[in-house]
Formats: C-alpha cells, structure tokens, sequence
C-alpha cells in the first residue's frame, strides 16, 4: 500500500495510439487508484467520439468504472458532455481536490485511515463498480427529490418574507 497521496496524472491520446494499449496505459498511471486526465485534443470531433465509443466496452471489460472511486476525465474543447464520462475543457475545470500533480507525503493520521479504508474495500467484493453505481442511484433519487422539496420550500419562504415587508410598508 502506497504511503502518498493519489495524483492525478495525464495520458496524451493521439491518433496514431491503438485502443488494445489503452489497458496497459490506464494501469501504469494507476487508473482506479487516482484520478486520470485522457487529453484527447489532437483527435477529430468525430474519432473523439468513437474512442469515446469504444473506452466504455473497454472499462466495463476490466471492470473500472469511469466515476469512481477516482475519475477519469476527458479533456478536449470539441465536446461539451458524454454520457459516461466527465468532459473538461482545462486543467482548471478539474474540482480543486484533484489538482495536485506533485507526490504528497501523507501523515500518520491520513495513513491509518487510508489502510483502514484500504482493507475494507479488500474485504467489500460482492458488487462490481457497475452495480454499486446502480445501487449509489437507487440511494440518491430520494436525497436528490428532497433536495428539489427544500429549494422550492425556501424559494417560497423567500417570496412570503418580501411580500410580507412589502406589505408592512
């Protein structure tokens, strides 16, 4: 078990690449283990797409999810949204706790509980990334509907108060 902290790491993609090296790639940069960037820009609108087509299958078959635990970001200009995968135009786009390219040297407190989580994801092998994802949906449609109920709550406490002020005045 690794004593640093997950860092994101880039995998140039051209059109030169074939789509059978792309396991080898994605476990050298330790896909799975750390967010992935797949910087796809020297590729056409439309081979951005059918590598898009075909990396799916592909993770599916070695059983890497494209969201998690760790992201694998596309980053190109072409395309605005995938279905399966999380499209960035820049580094910048990437959420602030995955834009750390150096090593970091973890403390004793982020090392117990990273072993701790590291042997509970060891013994947790009954679900593949693909059905948890099934399951994760499942938990958060309820969360996601009473999300909606509040804001609309609040959006009407809003409107009562200055209806109220207005009429005070």
């Amino acid at each position: 078990m690794e004593t640093n902290a997950p860092t994101l790491r880039e995998i140039l993609i051209n059109c030169t690449q074939d789509i059978n090296s792309l396991p080898r790639l994605l476990n050298e940069a330790n896909a799975g283990s750390s967010p992935i960037i797949l910087n796809v820009e020297s590729l056409s609108h439309e081979n951005i797409l059918k590598f898009l087509d075909l990396l799916y299958p592909l993770l599916k078959e070695i059983n890497l999810h494209p969201q998690f635990p760790y992201p694998i970001f596309i980053m190109t200009d072409k395309i605005s949204h995938h279905p399966y995968f999380i499209i960035i135009h820049a580094l910048k786009d990437i959420p602030t706790h995955y834009q750390f390219k150096h090593e970091k040297k973890l403390t004793p407190r982020e090392i117990s509980l990273m072993r701790t989580t590291y042997l509970h994801n060891k013994k947790i092998k009954n679900l593949g990334p693909f059905e948890k994802e099934q399951d994760l949906q499942t938990f958060f449609k309820p969360c996601k509907i009473l999300h909606d109920k509040i804001k609309e709550l609040d959006y009407f406490e809003t409107l009562l108060k200055k209806i109220n002020r207005d009429e005070q005045t």
